[in-house]
């Protein structure tokens, strides 16, 4: 049983990217992590449908849509904390390490 299986009534793709996610961790960690960056953009996009916030036409980023978010205060405040910038940075580097060499 996932950990992500409470999505599956709501979000079926949010689910299967968690529980691909999971499966993966041990076995291919890799492709466990780029399964987690895709079910956190993906997150995120419904995240600005869900509250009406359009997708932004110029620099659709990821890190964009999150400080869009962020702007909109509908993430909390600790994201912004100094000590998460440098463990949300390496997730980011890692994952484009990761895609590079895929």
């Amino acid at each position: 049983m996932s950990n992500f299986q409470f999505l599956e009534s709501h979000w079926t793709d949010l689910a299967k990217l968690g529980d691909l996610s999971e499966k993966y961790v041990y076995s291919d960690p890799n492709t466990s992590i780029i399964k987690q960056g895709i079910l956190s953009e993906v997150m995120v996009k419904y995240m600005l449908a869900y509250d009406g916030i359009a997708e932004p036409a110029y620099d659709n980023t990821h890190a964009n849509r999150i400080r869009i978010l962020k702007n909109n205060d509908l993430l909390p405040r600790e994201i912004d904390k100094p000590e998460m910038m440098p463990l949300i940075m390496l997730l980011m580097k890692v994952k484009k390490l990761l895609i590079i060499c895929s």
